[in-house]
Formats: structure tokens, C-alpha cells, sequence
């Protein structure tokens, strides 16, 4: 029996050009019967516990645990709390169950959830761009094709280097293939030239830590792959915006200290 991804109180949804998200709430000690989704999801508990039944398991979930729910499985959902509330992430992409356990047990992609969420409960003009970035990211994190292993080891590569050393013949020799197989395979597997997955990624990475943290522009700017503070700036401009303008929008206000940049 197939069901909707709002099965529940649906409490707010978003959506980008590759995921639905949806926020839903459920009533204590109930339970959801055997069903199933149309599309492969992933469930970010936000609040209360809850046991996902499936044919070959059960999950016990608590506040920020996340499960992979595959297309067409079914299952139940038991809901043992008060405010049990959840973010499902429905994909318009087909996920590969086996890469999954690694997938859901990064603390990053926590984080990330935890960010979408957030800004999905704000729902102003700058909530838009946030989730663009973050729904880049998740996809490039989630995407169904199991790739080769020189193109894993040069997604990685171009996660931490800097700009300096983001060059197709650099990276090229690396992975020990051509630059024309390089850029074909990458853009095949990730959907998207090398180019803007390094821009976008790194513009993920930092409105994490701006919302999130109070670490110097200069260091959140050095930490993500940006040549200075002036660089950081200026790919931030292109979206309308500043670093300085996104931390004192979405920054918790405990953590905001006198004297902060304001660029």
C-alpha cells in the first residue's frame, strides 16, 4: 500500500529542484501501519523517539537520529513520545539502499538537516538561497550511482583545496585520468560541472558556520576553500547578500559577540 510523504500532522514544507521537505508531527503512543513511499526518502527525527519497523529490521530513533527509507519498502512507524516530530526528505532521485549506513552516519549531514530545518521554521527571503545551497550539497551526498574510486577520492580534493589548486590539469593528474574524462565522468555522476560543485559546496560549508558557530569571517573563509575574507565576500555578493548580513539574520543570539565583522 503506497501513502504520501505528509502522513501525520503536517506541521510546514519546502522544496527544492531535488527534494520535498516536509515537517510532520505525530500524537503519542500511536502508530503508522504498513505502507510505503512512492520515492526514496530519508526521516531526520526532530523531537520525541520513535521504532521503525521493516521486513529485515527494527530501528530504534531518537532527536537527531536519520534513516534511509527506501522507494516501494514498507514499513510501520511506532511514535513513543510527545512532540514527536520529524523532517522527511522526499528525493526525486533514485538512492543506492547499500551506501546508505555510511550516508546517514555522518554528523555532518546531521548538521545539515538540523540547518534545512531551521530554515525551513524562519521562511524568509534568505531561507530560499540556504536551502538551494543545502539541497546541492545533500545531493551530491546522496546521488544513486555507485562512482569510481579515483572520482570519490577527487570529490574529495576539491572539498579541501584551495582555489589556487583547483585546476582541471592539476586534478586531472591526481586521479590519473584525462582531463576530458574527468570532466565528463564528473558532470555524469555529480550533474554539475566541476566549477560550480566547488563554488556551491564551499558556499554550503560556510553559511553552516555563520549560522552556526562564531568563527572569524577570516577562518570560516580559510576553512572552506576561499583565497581571504575579501574572496568570501565577494561569492556571497553574487547572491545579493553578505557573510555579515547572513550571521546577524540567522545566528542564535547568544552567540553573537560585540565587535563582530559586519562585512
Amino acid at each position: 500500500m503506497f501513502a504520501p510523504i505528509t502522513l501525520g500532522r503536517t506541521v510546514r514544507v519546502a522544496k527544492s529542484e531535488t527534494f520535498f521537505f516536509t515537517e510532520t508531527a505525530h500524537e503519542r503512543n500511536t502508530t503508522l501501519p504498513d505502507h510505503a513511499h512512492e520515492r526514496p526518502a530519508i526521516s531526520y527525527v526532530l523531537s520525541g523517539r520513535r521504532r521503525y519497523h521493516f521486513a529485515s529490521q527494527v530501528i530504534d530513533c531518537e532527536a537527531g537520529s536519520v534513516v534511509f527509507i527506501p522507494a516501494g519498502e514498507t514499513h510501520a512507524t511506532e511514535f513513543l513520545d510527545e512532540a514527536a516530530a520529524g523532517l522527511m526528505i522526499e528525493c526525486r532521485f533514485a538512492i543506492d539502499a547499500k551506501q546508505s549506513p555510511d550516508m546517514l552516519s555522518d554528523a555532518s549531514l546531521r548538521r545539515m538537516l538540523g540547518v534545512i530545518h531551521r530554515e525551513m521554521v524562519v521562511a524568509d527571503d534568505l531561507a530560499f538561497l540556504a536551502l538551494e545551497f543545502m539541497s546541492f550539497e545533500l545531493q551530491t551526498r546522496t546521488r544513486c550511482e555507485r562512482v569510481p574510486a579515483w572520482l570519490g577520492r577527487v570529490r574529495e580534493l576539491l572539498q579541501h583545496s584551495p582555489p589556487s589548486a583547483v585546476r582541471l590539469s592539476n586534478v586531472a593528474a591526481s586521479a590519473g585520468v584525462d582531463r576530458s574524462t574527468l570532466t565528463r565522468g564528473f558532470r555524469r555522476h555529480y550533474g554539475v560541472s566541476i566549477g560550480n560543485y566547488v563554488r556551491l559546496v564551499r558556499m554550503s560549508h560556510a553559511w553552516q558556520l555563520l549560522t552556526t558557530t562564531r568563527t572569524p569571517l577570516a577562518d570560516i573563509a580559510a576553512r572552506c576553500g576561499f583565497a581571504d575574507q575579501p574572496h568570501l565576500t565577494r561569492e556571497f555578493r553574487r547572491w545579493g547578500v553578505t557573510p555579515g548580513q547572513v550571521r546577524r539574520a540567522r545566528m542564535p543570539r547568544s552567540f553573537k559577540t560585540p565587535g563582530a565583522s559586519r562585512r
